[in-house]
């Protein structure tokens, strides 16, 4: 049997002598991987710090070595509060308001706090961003980057100054780092980025491919795998269960009541299939896994389609209540929080919030990035490419494709309209992100 990416990490890491990159696709584990790799780097006497662009990541992974922590037998370590020993004493340098709440977890204002627990001993993981360990009087035995696709080439080099070796946690396939402004070429490429080169994952000679997810049905985890990771990314037996039944009620009927403006779905259904207006066949795309595709016609549509909020708004509807089968067998009905729907520019995301109205998670797909639900539909806005006030390669951008179809664990939908598919590329990027909508298509056909 192969060793999975996660054990392959816990047992590499405290023979670490440099750097590691660490590839975790969408829900392949990611932070459980690290968050145990570190306790096997404290069990083994080494100091750890973790770092990463924002203190809600760095937060998120201390978090998980605490609950890993607090799940392990007692051992020499810290004291928790019932007299037993613990094995992780830690430190974190971050206001209160991002900080960890977890009891054992000190958490500190000043650098100099830090300094003293690592130059006693009385902490062996520290948490900072990486300012905190640019500092001179910093020094660990082992760094982790996690986000570590969004972590800059410089940003790497100075913090990782402070430690012997580097682990770098993160996927470049997924949201890079939020930049502003002009900056010499390679500049705004993280580390991980320069690891993997032209490579969509990280080859074998050079770090570790985490290759299971824990998240997505084959279904949508294949046209993501095909896309975004050479056809390497696989999902974990079990999750072929995860599907959507049949709405209850007549074919006429939604648990949300009467639909609204069904006027686009029915245009598109007997354009799709050449027969008259089919509920029945709407409510069919609506069931089982995988990617659907709902093209709406509309001209002129820059961050705002309405047309597409009418098409959304009835796909909602009728997903709201209907049965959803997770891994383990069991059947529940979707609910709000089952429902993701992302659209790129804030004006769609506005608008979609408004006519919704609660029966759905709505935002960005910057918003979501971490996050899944059963149900993912995706709002592309955008009439065409002249439209496109960031250019076509914002809207059918590879990367942000993949971020948002990974959310799901069932069923992807993308609404958009078809001129998109056709749109004319200058760049490699966007002929990256057009041929990508075109394959997602071709999987939803």
């Amino acid at each position: 049997m192969l060793e999975s990416g996660a054990n392959a990490l816990c047992r590499i890491a405290p023979l670490l002598d440099g750097a590691l990159p660490v590839q975790g696709p969408p829900g392949a584990g990611k932070t459980y991987a690290g968050s145990h790799a570190i306790i096997q780097l404290l069990r083994a006497g080494k100091t750890v710090g973790v770092t990463a662009l924002s203190h809600r990541a760095i937060t998120n992974l201390l978090d998980a070595v605490m609950q890993a922590d607090d799940a392990g037998p007692t051992e020499k370590g810290a004291e928790d509060g019932d007299g037993q020993t613990r094995l992780v004493r830690a430190i974190q340098k971050a206001d209160d308001d991002h900080a960890s709440s977890h009891a054992r977890v000190t958490v500190v204002g000043s650098n100099g706090d830090v300094e003293a627990a690592l130059a006693d001993g009385s902490a062996n993981l520290v948490a900072g961003t990486a300012w905190l360990f640019a500092r001179e009087n910093v020094h660990v035995d082992v760094l982790v980057i996690d986000e570590a696709g969004q972590f800059s080439l410089a940003n790497t080099v100075a913090a990782g100054a402070a430690a012997d070796s580097i682990i770098m946690l993160g996927d470049p396939r997924q949201l890079a780092q939020p930049s502003k402004g002009i900056h010499p070429e390679g500049a705004g490429v993280s580390a991980l980025e320069h690891v993997l080169g032209e490579h969509d994952t990280v080859p074998s000679d050079r770090g570790l491919f985490l290759d299971v997810t824990w998240r997505m049905h084959p279904a949508v985890c294949a046209p993501v795998s095909e896309l975004s990771y050479d056809g390497l990314l696989h999902s974990r037996p079990g999750l072929e269960r995860q599907t959507l039944g049949p709405s209850p009620g007549s074919p006429d009927s939604c648990p949300s009541g009467p639909i609204p403006e069904q006027r686009s779905l029915r245009q598109e259904a007997r354009r799709d299939q050449g027969h008259a207006e089919s509920t029945a066949y709407i409510d069919d795309r609506l069931t089982g896994a995988g990617v659907r595709w709902f093209p709406v016609d509309h001209t002129g549509c820059s961050v705002r389609s309405d047309a597409e909020i009418d098409v959304v708004a009835d796909v909602v509807a009728r997903l709201t209540g209907r049965p959803w089968t997770d891994a383990d067998g069991r059947t529940t009905p979707l609910g709000t929080d089952d429902i993701l729907v992302v659209a790129p520019y804030n004006a769609q995301v506005s608008q979609l919030m408004i006519r919704i109205d609660g029966r759905a998670r709505v935002g960005t797909v910057d918003k979501f990035q971490g996050q899944e639900a059963p149900v993912v539909i995706v709002s592309l806005t955008t009439s065409s490419a002249e439209d496109a006030p960031r250019g076509v390669d914002f809207v059918a951008n590879r990367n942000r494709l993949n971020v948002a179809i990974s959310r799901a664990r069932s069923l992807a939908i993308v609404v958009g309209s078809p001129a998109l598919l056709t749109a004319p590329a200058t760049s490699v990027a966007q002929l990256q992100g057009i041929n990508t909508l075109c394959r997602l298509v071709e999987h939803a056909t």
